[in-house]
C-alpha cells in the first residue's frame, strides 16, 4: 500500500539451500543456482558455498564410519523415557547417571582399539581420547572457572 518502514532488528538468520538442478554449477552465480530472488539473498552479510566434491573413495569411508559409529550400542545405555522440548543438552542420553560405570576404578584416558568398531578408518597405535575422559575433563574444568 506504498508504505516503507524500516525497522531494527536484532537477531541472527542462518539458512541453507541445495542448487536448484541438485548440484552446484560453477559456472553460474550463486543466484542462479540457488534460485533465490537477489533482493532477498541480498539480506544476508555472508553467503558461504559448501560444494561436496564427488569423490567415490572419500563418501564410502565416509558411510562406513557412520554405519560402524551407528552400529553398536553402549551396553551401559538403557532405553530412556522421551524427553520434553524444554530439555537441557546435559541431559540428551539414555545413560544413567546415579550409576558410577567404572565402579571407581580410574578412567582410561585413550579408547581401545575394536576393529569391528573403528574397521580400517584408524591405526592401532592411534591415541584417541576417551570420551568419558573427556567428560571428566570438561567437567573439572567447567568446576575451575
Amino acid at each position: 500500500a506504498g508504505i516503507h518502514a524500516r525497522l531494527n532488528a536484532r537477531c541472527s538468520v542462518l539458512a541453507a539451500a541445495n542448487p536448484v538442478y541438485g548440484r552446484y554449477n560453477v559456472f553460474k552465480s550463486p543466484m542462479e543456482n540457488i534460485g533465490l530472488q537477489d533482493s532477498l539473498l541480498s539480506r544476508f552479510d555472508l553467503l558461504f558455498i559448501m560444494v561436496d566434491n564427488i569423490d567415490v573413495e572419500n563418501d564410502r569411508k565416509i558411510a562406513d564410519h557412520v554405519i560402524r559409529m551407528h552400529r553398536y550400542r553402549n551396553p551401559r545405555e538403557q532405553d530412556g523415557e522421551v524427553l520434553s522440548i524444554e530439555a537441557d543438552a546435559d541431559v540428551l542420553t539414555t545413560r544413567n547417571f546415579d550409576e558410577d560405570p567404572h565402579n571407581g576404578d580410574p578412567v582410561p584416558i585413550y579408547e581401545k582399539y575394536d576393529a569391528l568398531l573403528h574397521g580400517n578408518s584408524r591405526k592401532k597405535t592411534d591415541k584417541i581420547v576417551s570420551v568419558d575422559f573427556m567428560k571428566k575433563y570438561i567437567h573439572i574444568a567447567k568446576c575451575i572457572r
